[in-house]
């Protein structure tokens, strides 16, 4: 089964310059369900060299480090490559928390935490794959066989 995760925003500061040496960068990319990636990524060497001030240099380079493809002008897809769902919190007949994480080979990770109450709680039972689902749905992600 993969994972893939759509992300329509990105916004990338300077955190740090070392004039000539390095540039150091925070990442955010965001979707329509507020999951938020961040990552810290560094510029040396070639990389310092080439970016000059062409801001897709960043963007092309953002893409390298954290694995995600464009699909479109505004619209990233990160392809995920493990995820692990946490029982955080049981309220026996009422709801059930859980700590939901996904990964790539880039060593990127998505954390959300999501809340089953109501109808989403009774629907669960005790059907694991409902809360696979449940999580995609929350977090904005897609998965395939």
């Amino acid at each position: 089964m993969s994972y893939t995760i759509q992300i329509t925003g990105m916004v990338t500061t300077i955190v740090f310059l070392n004039l000539n040496k390095y540039a150091t960068f925070s990442v955010e990319l965001l979707n329509d369900k507020n999951v938020i990636v961040k990552k810290v990524i560094t510029l040396s060497g070639d990389d310092y060299t080439n970016w000059g001030n062409d801001d897709s240099y960043i963007t092309n380079y953002v893409s390298k480090n954290i694995g995600y493809d464009q699909t479109s002008s505004n619209t990233y897809t990160i392809p995920i490559s493990g995820m692990t769902v946490v029982l955080a919190s049981l309220n026996l007949n009422t709801s059930a928390t859980f700590n939901v994480e996904l990964l790539n080979d880039k060593n990127v990770t998505i954390r959300k935490v999501i809340t089953l109450s109501g109808d989403d709680y009774t629907n669960w039972g005790n059907d694991d794959s409902y809360i696979t689902n449940y999580a995609a749905k929350n977090i904005g992600y897609t998965h395939s066989e």
